[in-house]
């Protein structure tokens, strides 16, 4: 049943919220102005830069206070010049000067203490000289197979070229990036095989303020998470009329503001979806012009040997289509963004279905369409009924209402480790959203402006050889590039490739923790640990890890990284990071980062997450508090240790990412005889500004002033780039056919690479995959027995230690166990005994990993279902104010996979709760 919410709440809310009173305003900026004062008071000054508490990279405006020589920073605040969050901000992102004055932050490297255990915080103060040492000594005897990096929000989003260049100078074929496995790459790998986008939540920007229906499945995290910049666009749209739905087990933030929402059961999305996609196609509600024109729905396929659809394809693997005029079979160009021109170049007019009883050479064929058509005919309203708890009228009102609106949304959704039918989830959304024709057009998906570049660009430069990969592929294709890398046991002279593809392919299909894509997953490192692969007749052993801003003792497994950690086998784990994360506390020896707001970052970066296409840096606030280092310049000296000289990673960078060695190393060597701190990240940055610059057909000093004054540069607005390049309209997507792929090729590849045909995983088409959270029992739930669910919190980053920052503590107490405890229905908590804050023990019925949580008493979630927000729980006593405060989610988390990426199944089970 839906819970209705008169529209006077919703806009008594918006009345009473800063947020949403720019929110009509903030995407009809006047196009920025190079000129103008930027602060009054000379006294005081500004300075920019982007946050770093979640992958929005919201732009920021510093007010610095100067006094006698002396700067601090007083206040952070949004850039008012910036179209991607204006002048707002999110509680974290103004906590962030907090990290640069906490007492608890790393001040100076730290080298274990004799005798002492992992997990023990007993370190010894260092210099740099004797950290390098140590390292140094350790390492000796490590080959460079032996290392795994595993690299965090930096890594994984801006430092991507240092980072893959350090693996490849090195000839480290183990990189793991977090955190990608447990909450981007599962989840975004179903949406992004029928778009063939990947960046780091930039891939599909949601176009709420012209939207007019916004359908939100699993997608509290996006806005509810908070997403300052889509917060910013979700209030303007509602503030515009359009209509919110959501489906979450408990009463989100997003389903706070809006119209309807239903209580769906756990783990039944999928069901929901499949529903609704089935009554979208039985009552022609899609967009058939953009389906026949620029998706792989009018393609033929046929059942193949397995007796699973495949593509009819010609010998030159090009796809064919009925063509409508003539009634014969036409091949089209294997890659193309549309489907009106055969390979001959003769215009075509494809069926969207064949004509009933089809044959071609005497086979029997169906279109795409046709074949997922069929496929999803026993998913009735009814059947989802059953499953998710909302009964078949309302999800046929749903999709109704869905298909009637103008500019329907259905949020992508963040945060994926949840089932093992996630990837099929999110695939079928993007697949629902592709019928309405709904990808880059207003009140639709949009693609970030600076990703829609990186995608002309490598179109561009397709047929070069010599175009360096990490400058010229984005989206998927540099994904497979990257997985194609690290599997290939020629990459590197050594001859090893990545653990993680060894694991793969020395662990039967059928195993709880086998996966197909060895990209940045941690899937098998227990394995190298352990002695248990084997590669040229040895043990593949993996013995020395470095930790750079992140922190897998809370985003993973706990059980599993303990193990990992502790081995014998394990000889040197390093940790680089700014505050004592729990992760710290297993490290050798620590490397003390410095803080976002005290440096200047070594490249310029598009605003990922903007629809405009917008420049953006960061400058040092103030200077640097204590001696530390940045990661660049960490990595150029790791190179020096590891492989005895810092040549190949000045090599890497120019064979793979385009960046000029000769020029970046004789600034690194000027800035180091002037005396210049991190000098290889400021030679770095100069390097990058000229080459930027010269694209832009100005000078670099010029780039610099209009940053340093603006914090942004302007390229290109979201309108224009759309009218020239918008996909699949105007330019292909980066599939591998350059359609919307409602037939995914990718998983086809996979299906086909593993012999995997019947697995429903790896399925072509739109499928149903169940999340099993009781394996093996139909019985009723007992009285203490609910099903698991987690979800982000608004003032806490997912597994960042900044919720030890004093402002955002004290928000988190005020809110008492709203945020820190575990939400129980009022109904099941009375038949327990238990009252709000009980202490309760959290056990795991799969696992019987065991957790201990404090209740809060609500009606606003399932009767059958609790919550608990995650990011809380530290346990680091370094981390003075936010120790266990709250419970850590990852104590209850097992460690199951889905098989394809390996993504956690974090909520696929039920818990017991008992008294504490």
């Amino acid at each position: 049943m839906a819970w209705q919410f008169p529209k006077m709440t919703r806009r008594t809310f918006l009345k009473s919220t800063s947020v949403s009173a720019v929110g009509a305003t903030l995407y009809h900026p006047d196009w920025i102005k190079l000129a103008g004062p930027t602060h009054p008071d000379a006294a005081d000054h500004f300075a920019h830069s982007i946050c770093n508490y979640c992958s929005s990279f919201c732009s920021l405006r510093i007010t610095v206070a100067e006094k006698k020589g002396k700067q601090r920073i007083m206040k952070l605040g949004g850039n008012p010049n910036s179209t991607l969050n204006g002048d707002k901000i999110c509680a974290r992102g103004q906590s962030g000067l907090r990290q640069v004055y906490s007492a608890n932050r790393i001040k100076t490297p730290l080298i274990r203490v004799a005798g002492s255990k992992r997990s023990e915080m007993k370190f010894r103060a260092a210099t740099w000289e004797e950290a390098w040492d140590y390292i140094a000594q350790k390492s000796k005897g490590i080959k460079p197979w032996e290392w795994t990096i595993y690299g965090g929000w930096s890594t994984c989003s801006f430092y991507i070229p240092n980072t893959f260049c350090f693996t490849a100078a090195n000839q480290i074929p183990n990189l793991i990036t977090s955190p990608t496995q447990n909450c981007v790459f599962n989840g975004h790998f179903g949406t992004n095989s029928m778009t063939g986008n990947y960046v780091v939540h930039g891939e599909n920007i949601e176009d709420y303020e012209n939207s007019d229906y916004i359908l939100s499945i699993i997608g509290n995290g996006s806005i509810g998470g908070v997403s300052t910049c889509r917060a910013v666009r979700f209030a303007a749209g509602i503030e515009k009329g359009a209509k919110v739905v959501v489906l979450d087990p408990r009463a989100s933030e997003t389903a706070a503001k809006a119209d309807e929402w239903y209580a769906i059961k756990p783990g039944t999305d999928l069901d929901f979806t499949l529903a609704m996609l089935r009554e979208m196609m039985n009552n022609g509600w899609y967009d058939e012009e953009f389906l026949i024109s620029h998706s792989n729905m009018p393609f033929l396929v046929r059942k193949n040997a397995h007796n699973v659809w495949e593509l009819y394809l010609s010998a030159q693997k090009e796809p064919a289509v009925i063509d409508a005029k003539s009634g014969q079979v036409v091949f089209l160009p294997a890659f193309s963004n549309h489907n009106l021109q055969g390979s001959n170049g003769n215009s075509v007019t494809p069926l969207l279905r064949a004509p009933q009883g089809f044959t071609h050479n005497g086979e029997a064929m169906l279109t795409v369409f046709d074949a997922q058509h069929q496929e999803i005919q026993s998913y009735t309203p009814e059947w989802a009924a059953a499953n998710t708890g909302i009964n078949a009228a309302d999800i046929r009102k749903i999709v109704r209402d869905f298909h009637q609106a103008k500019s329907p949304i259905l949020i992508p959704g963040w945060s994926g480790a949840r089932y093992g039918n996630i990837q099929m989830l999110r695939r079928v959304q993007a697949m629902i959203q592709g019928l309405k024709g709904g990808f880059d057009v207003p009140g639709g998906w949009i693609f970030g402006g600076d990703y829609r570049e990186q995608v002309r660009h490598m179109w561009e430069v397709k047929n070069d050889p010599k175009a360096p990969p990490m400058a010229s592929l984005a989206g998927m294709p540099f994904v497979y590039w990257s997985a194609k890398a690290a599997a290939d046991p020629n990459t590197y002279p050594h001859g090893y490739p990545a653990w993680a593809a060894v694991h793969r392919d020395q662990t039967p299909k059928d195993s709880p923790d086998w996966a197909a894509f060895p990209f940045t997953t941690e899937v098998g490192l227990d394995s190298a640990v352990k002695g248990k692969l084997t590669w040229k007749g040895a043990p593949y052993l993996c013995k020395a890890i470095l930790f750079n801003g992140t922190n897998p003792l809370r985003d993973a497994p706990e059980s599993f990284w303990e193990e990992v950690l502790n081995h014998p086998n394990m000889d040197l784990v390093v940790v680089m990071d700014v505050m004592p994360s729990d992760t710290l506390a297993y490290a050798d020896v620590v490397l003390p980062e410095l803080t976002y707001l005290e440096r200047d970052e070594p490249a310029i970066y598009g605003n990922g997450t903007n629809p405009d296409n917008m420049l953006i840096t960061r400058y040092q606030a103030v200077p640097p508090l204590y001696d530390n280092v940045i990661l660049p310049d960490a990595l150029l000296k790791l190179t020096e240790i590891i492989s005895g000289s810092s040549e190949p990673y000045y090599r890497a960078l120019e064979q793979l990412a385009g960046v000029p060695a000769a020029r970046l190393k004789a600034l690194t060597a000027e800035n180091r005889a002037k005396g210049i701190k991190n000098p290889f990240n400021m030679a770095s940055r100069q390097v990058d500004f000229e080459m930027k610059a010269k694209g832009l057909g100005i000078t670099p000093q010029k780039l610099d002033a209009v940053l340093r004054e603006k914090g942004v540069y302007p390229v290109a607005k979201a309108e224009e780039l759309i009218a020239n390049y918008g996909m699949p309209r105007k330019m292909a997507l980066p599939t591998p056919s350059g359609r919307a792929e409602f037939y995914s090729n990718l998983y086809g590849q996979l299906r086909e690479q593993f012999g995997l045909w019947d697995n429903p995983y790896f399925s072509v088409l739109a499928t149903h995959i169940p999340a099993d959270c009781r394996p093996g029992s139909k019985a009723p739930m007992a009285d203490d027995e609910f099903y698991f669910t987690f979800g982000m919190v608004p003032v806490v980053s997912h597994c960042s230690p900044n919720n030890d920052f004093q402002p955002l503590v004290s928000i988190s107490k005020f809110r008492g166990d709203i945020y820190t405890g575990l939400w129980v229905h009022s109904q099941r908590a009375g038949k327990l005994g238990l009252k709000e804050g009980d202490k309760v023990w959290v056990t795991n019925q799969l696992t019987q990993q065991k957790a201990e949580a404090s209740v809060h008493v609500t009606r606003l979630v399932r009767e059958d279902t609790v919550f608990l927000y995650s990011g809380y729980g530290d346990q680091n006593p370094a981390l003075t104010h936010g120790y266990r405060m709250g419970t850590a989610l990852n104590k209850i988390t097992p460690d199951f996979i889905e098989p394809v990426s390996g993504g956690f199944r974090s909520q696929e089970f039920t818990v017991r709760l008992e008294r504490a």
